[in-house]
């Protein structure tokens, strides 16, 4: 439910390192968004450095905030610095080289209002492979269109084979949530999985039988880079934390 402090709002949260090219595309799915009655948007768009960022056509749209972070802190910390300015009661992933699909938000809205309950909303994406000239549709699973028990995907994850049991940067949060734990986890990568698997331990859940992210693939993303790829060093410690801390929730009773 909405508190008498949030307001109906979904905040959406992009950090921007390497996907300047592409965050006009951004900002154009992200403006076609039709919300509930009653509903808005705003954008908190967080540079990790000091780049210039390209025009987003949002001179004069209170909504939408730019910052920088004056040096490199990578993906979690910027992510968290735009989350200081969120002022809705959802917060919603949009990473700079996504594009929202049609009736993306009003999904997520309608699916919190009707599950008063649940504290995060995940669902599928649209992949697309700039490189090879690909493009992987939404592929349903066994969990589409459910809600899900807390506890439920850390029992289907598989860390050693580096399988997430769902899409991270499709996941949509309460607000005040993700506030509590301390938001994006401060990993180089995979802090999307550790703020979604703690979460989803903590709290229920429900995953949409639908995808409301397009995602580009291509060379010059963050997690393309050799030192952050799926069998470093990064990735496969960062599972081992998200693990640990798991493991400790559940010893002092599922408690922070």
């Amino acid at each position: 439910m909405i508190s008498s402090t949030e307001t109906a709002v979904v905040s959406v949260i992009t950090a921007v390192d390497s996907a300047q090219n592409f965050i006009t595309d951004s900002a154009n799915s992200l403006y076609a968004q039709v919300l509930p009655s009653g509903w808005d948007w705003q954008w908190c768009v967080q540079i990790d450095g000091d780049d210039e960022m390209p025009d987003l056509g949002a001179a004069g749209d209170r909504r939408v905030t730019v910052q920088r972070n004056g040096g490199r802190a990578g993906q979690a910390a910027t992510r968290n610095l735009a989350l200081t300015r969120a002022r809705g009661s959802i917060v919603v992933n949009l990473d700079a080289d996504s594009l929202f699909l049609k009736g993306a938000l009003r999904s997520i809205v309608d699916c919190f209002a009707a599950n008063p309950s649940i504290a995060w909303v995940s669902a599928g994406n649209v992949k697309v492979d700039l490189e090879l000239c690909e493009i992987r549709g939404f592929v349903p699973t066994e969990l589409s269109g459910r809600r899900v028990p807390k506890g439920t995907l850390e029992t289907l994850w598989r860390p050693a084979e580096g399988q997430v049991p769902i899409i991270p940067h499709t996941v949509s949060y309460r607000t005040d949530v993700v506030r509590r734990i301390g938001g994006w986890m401060a990993l180089p990568r995979s802090e999307d999985t550790g703020l979604a698997m703690t979460v989803s331990h903590l709290h229920d859940g429900f995953i949409l039988n639908r995808p409301t992210i397009r995602n580009r693939s291509w060379n010059g993303q963050v997690t393309a880079r050799p030192w952050l790829g799926n069998e470093s060093y990064a990735k496969l410690a960062g599972y081992e934390l998200i693990r640990q801390r798991l493991e400790s929730i559940s010893r002092n009773g599922g408690i922070l």
